[in-house]
Protein backbone atom coordinates (compact mmCIF):
# COMPACT_ATOMS: atom_id res chain seq x y z
CA UNK A 1 0.00 0.00 0.00
CA UNK A 2 2.93 2.28 0.73
CA UNK A 3 4.16 2.02 -2.86
CA UNK A 4 0.70 2.98 -4.13
CA UNK A 5 0.73 6.11 -1.96
CA UNK A 6 4.10 7.19 -3.28
CA UNK A 7 3.21 6.36 -6.87
CA UNK A 8 0.03 8.45 -6.79
CA UNK A 9 1.89 11.32 -5.11
CA UNK A 10 4.75 11.24 -7.64
CA UNK A 11 2.36 11.06 -10.62
CA UNK A 12 0.44 14.04 -9.19
CA UNK A 13 3.61 16.11 -8.79
CA UNK A 14 4.87 15.24 -12.28
CA UNK A 15 1.51 16.03 -13.91
CA UNK A 16 1.28 19.32 -12.00
CA UNK A 17 4.77 20.27 -13.18
CA UNK A 18 3.79 19.40 -16.77
CA UNK A 19 0.71 21.62 -16.80
CA UNK A 20 2.61 24.42 -15.05
CA UNK A 21 5.18 24.32 -17.81
CA UNK A 22 2.65 23.96 -20.63
CA UNK A 23 0.43 26.83 -19.45
CA UNK A 24 3.34 29.23 -19.26
CA UNK A 25 4.85 28.57 -22.67
CA UNK A 26 3.97 31.33 -25.16
CA UNK A 27 2.94 28.77 -27.78
CA UNK A 28 2.67 25.33 -26.24
CA UNK A 29 2.91 22.34 -28.56
CA UNK A 30 -0.33 20.47 -29.29
CA UNK A 31 -0.55 17.20 -27.41
CA UNK A 32 -3.26 14.65 -28.11
CA UNK A 33 -6.43 15.14 -30.14
CA UNK A 34 -7.48 18.54 -31.43
CA UNK A 35 -9.75 20.42 -29.04
CA UNK A 36 -10.59 23.98 -28.16
CA UNK A 37 -9.05 25.85 -25.24
CA UNK A 38 -11.99 25.37 -22.86
CA UNK A 39 -12.11 21.60 -23.47
CA UNK A 40 -8.38 21.40 -22.77
CA UNK A 41 -8.85 23.28 -19.50
CA UNK A 42 -11.77 21.08 -18.46
CA UNK A 43 -9.92 17.85 -19.18
CA UNK A 44 -6.56 19.03 -17.84
CA UNK A 45 -7.96 20.26 -14.55
CA UNK A 46 -10.22 17.25 -14.11
CA UNK A 47 -7.10 15.08 -14.33
CA UNK A 48 -5.24 17.32 -11.86
CA UNK A 49 -8.20 17.32 -9.45
CA UNK A 50 -8.48 13.53 -9.71
CA UNK A 51 -4.82 13.07 -8.98
CA UNK A 52 -4.95 15.56 -6.10
CA UNK A 53 -7.99 13.81 -4.61
CA UNK A 54 -6.36 10.39 -4.94
CA UNK A 55 -3.12 11.70 -3.43
CA UNK A 56 -4.92 13.13 -0.42
CA UNK A 57 -7.01 9.98 -0.04
CA UNK A 58 -3.95 7.73 -0.27
CA UNK A 59 -1.73 9.76 2.07
CA UNK A 60 -4.41 10.95 4.50
CA UNK A 61 -7.19 8.32 4.38
CA UNK A 62 -8.93 9.66 7.49
CA UNK A 63 -9.03 13.26 6.28
CA UNK A 64 -12.65 14.26 6.63
CA UNK A 65 -13.07 16.87 3.88
CA UNK A 66 -10.78 15.40 1.22
CA UNK A 67 -12.99 16.63 -1.62
CA UNK A 68 -12.95 20.20 -0.28
CA UNK A 69 -9.19 20.32 0.20
CA UNK A 70 -8.54 18.88 -3.26
CA UNK A 71 -10.97 21.32 -4.91
CA UNK A 72 -9.58 24.32 -3.01
CA UNK A 73 -5.96 23.50 -3.86
CA UNK A 74 -6.61 22.90 -7.56
CA UNK A 75 -8.93 25.90 -8.01
CA UNK A 76 -6.51 28.21 -6.19
CA UNK A 77 -3.72 26.94 -8.43
CA UNK A 78 -5.92 27.47 -11.50
CA UNK A 79 -6.61 31.08 -10.50
CA UNK A 80 -2.91 31.73 -9.84
CA UNK A 81 -2.04 30.06 -13.13
CA UNK A 82 -4.43 32.31 -15.08
CA UNK A 83 -3.26 35.38 -13.20
CA UNK A 84 0.43 34.75 -14.01
CA UNK A 85 0.01 33.85 -17.69
CA UNK A 86 0.27 37.49 -18.91
CA UNK A 87 3.86 37.45 -17.63
CA UNK A 88 4.69 35.01 -20.44
CA UNK A 89 2.69 36.70 -23.21
CA UNK A 90 -0.51 34.69 -22.78
CA UNK A 91 -3.90 35.99 -21.74
CA UNK A 92 -5.71 35.73 -18.43
CA UNK A 93 -9.27 34.54 -19.06
CA UNK A 94 -11.98 34.06 -16.43
CA UNK A 95 -13.70 31.60 -18.76
CA UNK A 96 -10.61 29.40 -18.68
CA UNK A 97 -10.85 29.32 -14.90
CA UNK A 98 -14.57 28.51 -15.11
CA UNK A 99 -13.72 25.59 -17.39
CA UNK A 100 -11.17 24.53 -14.73
CA UNK A 101 -13.96 24.76 -12.14
CA UNK A 102 -16.27 22.50 -14.13
CA UNK A 103 -13.50 19.93 -14.63
CA UNK A 104 -12.66 19.97 -10.92
CA UNK A 105 -16.33 19.66 -9.91
CA UNK A 106 -16.97 16.70 -12.21
CA UNK A 107 -13.81 14.80 -11.25
CA UNK A 108 -14.16 15.32 -7.52
CA UNK A 109 -17.88 14.51 -7.55
CA UNK A 110 -17.19 11.19 -9.27
CA UNK A 111 -14.31 10.25 -6.97
CA UNK A 112 -16.06 11.38 -3.77
CA UNK A 113 -19.12 9.37 -4.81
CA UNK A 114 -16.96 6.33 -5.49
CA UNK A 115 -15.25 6.72 -2.13
CA UNK A 116 -18.61 7.03 -0.39
CA UNK A 117 -19.85 3.86 -2.09
CA UNK A 118 -16.71 1.95 -1.14
CA UNK A 119 -17.02 3.00 2.49
CA UNK A 120 -20.77 2.27 2.56
CA UNK A 121 -20.24 -1.18 1.03
CA UNK A 122 -17.52 -1.96 3.53
CA UNK A 123 -19.72 -0.92 6.46
CA UNK A 124 -22.67 -2.89 5.07
CA UNK A 125 -20.69 -6.13 4.99
CA UNK A 126 -19.92 -5.94 8.72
Amino acid sequence: MKILRYTVLIVTILYWMLILMMTHLPRPPRIGPSMNDKQAHLIGYSILASLMYLSLWATRPRLRWTWLYAAAIVLAYGALDEWTQPLTGRTCDIYDWLADLVGVAVAISVLAGLRYCLIACRLEKR
